[in-house]
């Protein structure tokens, strides 16, 4: 897999966040993925890779959830479509020949896993389903989809349409924080999310809009991948109430005021969404290493433990504010 993903192309490489094949391999990992083996009866499992680049991350996802489906037909594989025909395919469903056999249509619909790749560039998509189907003669091209349209537009159409469907997910994006809210909607509870960023700023930047926006997930890791890393550094990046603060609030608790200074700019009478929050954002061991990226997990919360995680934080305020 490292051989053909060094032989992307320049003009994908400048247009495309590279993740190469050992990050692919660490991101897979980090989000533990189980299927059931080919015979079992169950719900689908669907996964997204959003940005598919030189389709190495969608082909390593494959490689996870290819055990869940039968053998493919033995059969050629049909041209891809060229170039002058991506215009014209509709961008919400799967790239396929113009002519597929009936063997084929019957196994994508057998299918119980299926990885869906979605890419806004047609060029970057063609080359890497290209480089899927060279890899030990397509062995993991039959349990990918190929799509090309925008991320935020492809979620919005198959939620209208489906509801949440996604049991994993994984965004390497510009302005991956824009799509946090719809990714959400389409993950089941339990889901797993996974964020590649160039830069831990922008995971950063995700957790804020996480919090920001009450999203019903929760921040699981952050782990930086790179050369000389061998299974990821684990980063602490979290917004939090400075020491400081919280002792303020403490030391006034014990001091008696009067009415008049009650009513003043007490900590403790602030909301703590008013209260001085600062961004804690620091590897957990060790120094920071030059280079690679940062992959941030996030689970979806069920609807029950999100509102009682919830109503548990309105106590604490309610506490707070009565002492």
């Amino acid at each position: 897999m490292t051989r053909l993903s060094s032989k992307t192309p320049a003009s994908i490489k400048l247009t495309s966040v590279q993740i190469y094949a050992s990050y692919a391999a660490s991101i897979v990992d980090l989000l533990d993925i189980h299927v059931a083996p080919h015979m079992s009866s169950g719900q689908r499992l669907e996964i997204l890779d959003a940005g598919t680049g030189h389709g190495s991350l969608a082909m390593h996802l494959a490689r996870a959830v290819a055990a869940a489906n039968g053998p493919p037909p033995n059969l050629p594989f049909r041209d891809l479509p060229s170039k002058s025909s991506e215009p014209t395919q509709d961008p919400f469903a799967p790239r396929l020949p113009s002519e597929i056999e009936p063997a084929w249509s019957e196994y994508r619909e057998s299918r119980n896993a299926i990885v869906h790749t979605v890419e806004n560039v047609a060029a970057n998509s063609l080359h890497a389903e290209s480089i899927i189907r060279g890899y030990r003669q397509g062995l993991y091209w039959p349990h990918i989809d190929f799509y090309t349209a925008r991320v935020g537009d492809w979620l919005r159409y198959h939620l209208e349409k489906r509801g949440a469907f996604l049991s994993y997910a994984s965004l390497d994006l510009p302005n991956v924080h824009d799509e946090l809210s719809s990714i959400c909607d389409a993950l089941l509870p339990s889901a797993k999310l996974a964020v590649f960023t160039p830069s831990i700023s922008q995971i950063a930047e995700c957790q804020k809009t996480v919090e920001k926006s009450r999203l019903q997930m929760s921040m699981l890791k952050v782990v930086e991948l790179g050369d000389g890393i061998s299974t990821g550094r684990v980063w602490d990046v979290r917004y939090t109430t400075p020491r400081a603060v919280t002792k303020s609030l403490e030391e006034m608790k014990s001091m008696e005021v009067s009415e008049e200074e009650a009513q003043g700019e007490s900590l403790e009478e602030k909301p703590r969404n008013e209260q001085e929050r600062v961004l804690v954002c620091r590897p957990r061991v060790g120094e920071r290493i030059v280079g690679g990226g940062f992959v941030g997990i996030w689970i979806k919360d069920s609807r029950d433990a999100f509102n009682s995680l919830d109503s548990a934080s309105e106590s604490d305020v309610s506490s707070t504010s009565e002492a």
